[in-house]
């Protein structure tokens, strides 16, 4: 299902950058809900009053971390198989905004707000499959340029995603820039290559395929030249660490939020319990925040590649550059917005 309150009258956040979060895969509705908040509040620090951040939710499996590894690797597939059937639903929610946009009456304005989209891991290959779903069934093959900013962490999708011919170039269309967050040592994406070198062994086709979010693009010459890698290696680890049994062990996937995984100690609503914004802010998001703000890749050398710094601080002069009056467009949400989709049963 899709919210109906996902479509709010656009003047509301003329002014304001939306940023469209979709999860990634193991991830409870609490928990998507939670890192949504926390990338509201985290960037309100930033800079207040410039950010309305949407969270898409798509159907996942919340998978215990102690369970047996194959039966992880079984509900990382059934989590894949999810985000493909997502890509359909999500796909008419761009429909409707499209349609909506192509027939506004005479006398109003077209959508003014800077729109950017954040996919973390597994929500890459949600965001692959709206986009090519939209252009197979309505766009006649092609995509409308949505977003300023598309912003991919922890890219669960192939390295070779992003190249033409290739599921994830619709991805390069709808968006000015594409930015590709991503760090070596990422152990869940070491855990994602072993399940699709399985799974695709099942299905008589071995390959190991590496991640975008691991290395970023296989080659970036193959790619348009509006897409940009920024290598996390230096501070991944210290933004995403797990505490079980007394016992921290560094993940490095989730490196977006901030580097300490204090919540709140008896939430009031569910979500809270994943409402991280203790610590020190990440350096991807201030990136993120730079480049919406600028309207720029931030740091950007010549050649598209950037090794972010751990110390790396955006702190936006006053006051914001202005909205810019030629925008591309796309679905937003509302107060405490989420957008739901469930696949088709």
């Amino acid at each position: 299902m899709v919210s109906s309150r996902v479509l709010p009258k656009e003047e509301k956040w003329a002014e304001k950058n939306v940023l469209l979060y979709i999860h990634g895969y193991n991830t409870s509705m609490s928990k998507a809900l939670g890192k949504g908040f926390s990338l509201q509040t985290l960037l309100d620090r930033i800079a207040d009053k410039r950010f309305e951040v949407v969270t898409l939710i798509w159907p996942c499996t919340a998978d215990p971390q102690n369970a047996e590894q194959q039966v992880r690797a079984l509900k990382y597939w059934n989590d894949q198989d999810a985000a493909d059937m997502s890509g359909p639903v999500f796909g008419r929610l761009l429909s409707r905004f499209v349609f909506r946009q192509a027939h506004l009456p005479a006398n109003a304005e077209a959508c003014q707000m800077r729109i950017h989209m954040l996919a973390h891991s597994m929500g890459n290959r949600v965001l692959m499959n709206v986009l090519n779903a939209w252009g197979n069934s309505i766009g006649g093959g092609g995509v409308p340029l949505l977003c300023r900013n598309i912003f991919l962490t922890g890219a669960d999708i192939p390295n070779t995603a992003l190249e033409r011919g290739q599921p994830g170039y619709a991805i390069t269309l709808a968006a000015r820039k594409v930015i590709v967050y991503h760090a070596s040592d990422d152990r869940k994406l070491e855990e994602s290559i072993v399940a699709n070198t399985f799974r695709d062994g099942f299905r008589g086709a071995i390959e190991m395929t590496a991640r975008l979010g691991d290395y970023g693009p296989e080659s970036l010459r193959k790619t348009r030249d509006n897409v940009h890698a920024i290598d996390c290696d230096q501070f991944n680890e210290q933004f995403d660490t797990k505490t079980e049994g007394g016992k921290s062990r560094s993940v490095g996937h989730s490196y977006f939020l901030t580097d300490s995984e204090e919540a709140e100690e008896n939430p009031s609503v569910a979500w809270k319990a994943y409402y991280q914004v203790k610590g020190a802010i990440s350096p991807s998001l201030y990136h993120m925040a730079a480049t919406m703000l600028t309207d720029r890749v931030a740091e950007i050398g010549t050649k598209r590649k950037l090794k972010l710094s751990p110390d790396y601080v955006f702190a936006p002069r006053q006051p914001v550059p202005p909205v810019a009056t030629a925008q591309p467009s796309a679905a937003a949400g509302a107060t405490n917005p989420v957008a739901h989709a469930s696949p088709p049963g």
